[in-house]
């Protein structure tokens, strides 16, 4: 949590000025001042410039008629909604931002985004995000709400449709998020955005310093969704859950009155508990992405892949498609993989050694690498799609756990160190969860002694484990039962 002795002169300065400016109107909404610097008054002309990238923007939409047809409604959904509205007047003060799209198939609702430029260079080489205060981060941060995530014996996803969009910016501000966008007269029309805007440098803060001061000033009314909104929400999504049913949909319930009450809504729920998405209105379900076998009952949160069904986490990568093999490549491609929980570690390990070797030597960043490195590197690729055959267990705890234990195990090498924290859980009828699997294949070191090997489950999945972390058991798995090992393991 953020205390004052944890933020810089600048972040206390945001937060300060977010507590004195704020408001919140007969709606609830939050109303916010933008918070600028020193560099306001240097803020050069904009329009001239927000005016060729229009016509830059028109050039390529006339390209592809169905991206132009999908902007056209983004613009007008934004009108609409009450989220711009127009100006007669053409004055120089304030600033104008630019705007382009960013199209998304792989959304399961907001296929075309349209982003503004508040980084665009005004006539004095100042932009608007160059004016402005950006506010230190005020939520969780990402590992803590992924591994309270997975503590949960029934799990609940959801997210706050437009976020940014539902805190309403005071009406002397307007000006310096001025757009150009055509009427439905197909005349070029000056918009002001009334709401804080994605692009601009302290809309972040603003969004989620609101979403906190709602559950400040109205989370007595309702504490298990404030204590989510304060713990569990990263930007606009939340990943909490609890040890019951009963539990998970008291979360819904509360958090869809709190979140209103400030008026942002919530949608794409999600949950391991079939129960819950009973009361939950179809509509408000996250909508399943599809790739291939069991992924179709999956979704995305916070850029892993969940399956709620089977309540695992999976994985989807597609190796590199590029032709060469340079060490740009390479590095890109590392940066490419997304594991904050750190289950691809050892894989990703394997690639930073290959980059270790590439920089010993001296190669450059567009240089092909040798051969014998290339073939190291395609070797790894082809390898790659077995990780979507891995499957992880979201949850780390057993059913009503009367003992809990953290195992902390750390090692190194001349080439890499590395360290876990294993969760033991003993549940109340005194039983313990077992992974057994047998030893496929020993890996010596450069003094032919094995401290490392894969082992095999009855799953089919595999894993690298050093010999002083494993037990090893006189058992043959072959015709045996897990049940069957089990009750050796207990006798």
């Amino acid at each position: 949590m953020l205390t004052e002795s944890t933020l810089s002169a600048a972040e206390a300065a945001v937060q300060e000025h977010f507590k004195l400016t704020h408001t919140r109107d007969e709606d609830g909404r939050c109303q916010v001042r933008l918070p600028f610097n020193h560099l306001k008054d240097q803020l050069g002309g904009s329009y001239s410039n927000a005016r060729k990238r229009l016509d830059r923007l028109m050039v390529s939409l006339a390209r592809n008629p169905v991206r132009a047809e999908q902007y056209s409604e983004f613009m007008s959904e934004y009108l609409a909604l009450g989220h711009m509205k127009e100006v007669s007047a053409l004055i120089d003060e304030g600033y104008y931002i630019p705007h382009h799209a960013v199209f998304k198939e792989s959304s399961s609702t907001t296929k075309t985004r349209v982003v503004f430029d508040a980084s665009a260079k005004t006539t004095t080489g100042i932009s608007l995000n160059d004016t402005l205060l950006v506010g230190p981060t005020v939520q969780s941060d990402l590992v803590s709400i992924l591994f309270r995530f997975c503590t949960h014996q029934v799990a609940l996803t959801a997210d706050i449709p437009k976020m940014y969009r539902q805190v309403k910016l005071h009406q002397d501000d307007c000006k310096y998020q001025r757009i150009l966008w055509y009427n439905q007269a197909g005349e070029r029309t000056i918009y002001e955005l009334q709401t804080v805007t994605y692009g601009v440098a302290s809309s972040p803060h603003h969004a989620t310093q609101a979403l906190l001061q709602l559950a400040a000033d109205d989370g007595e009314q309702f504490e298990s969704a404030a204590r989510v909104v304060s713990m569990d929400s990263y930007i606009d999504d939340f990943l909490t859950g609890g040890k019951t049913v009963e539990e998970v949909i008291n979360i819904y319930n509360q958090l869809t009155q709190l979140l209103s009450k400030g008026g942002f809504g919530v949608h794409k729920f999600c949950s391991s508990g079939p129960e819950v998405l009973k009361l939950i209105p179809n509509d408000l379900h996250e909508k399943q992405i599809g790739f291939d076998s069991d992924v179709n009952d999956s979704i995305k949160t916070l850029g892993l892949i969940w399956n709620p069904t089977a309540d695992f986490f999976r994985f989807f990568i597609r190796p590199s498609k590029g032709n060469s093999t340079t060490k740009r490549s390479v590095l890109s491609d590392i940066g490419r993989r997304f594991d904050p929980l750190g289950f691809l570690g050892p894989i990703i390990t394997t690639a930073k050694l290959l980059m270790q070797d590439i920089w010993r030597l001296g190669i450059g960043w567009d240089e092909e690498l040798p051969t014998e490195l290339q073939l190291k590197w395609q070797n790894f690729q082809q390898q790659l799609p077995t990780i979507n055959e891995m499957r992880k267990p979201r949850r780390v705890i057993a059913n009503h756990p009367t003992l809990i234990e953290l195992h902390g195990y750390s090692d190194a090498s001349c080439q890499a160190y590395g360290a876990v924290i294993d969760i033991k859980s003993i549940s109340s009828d005194g039983t313990t969860q077992w992974r057994l699997g047998r030893i496929e294949i020993l890996h010596p070191g450069e003094d032919n002694i094995v401290r490392v090997v894969t082992v095999r489950t009855a799953s089919g999945s595999e894993f690298k484990r050093a010999v002083t972390k494993i037990a090893l058991l006189p058992v043959d798995l072959e015709g045996e039962t897990q049940r069957g090992v089990n009750e050796r393991l207990k006798n």
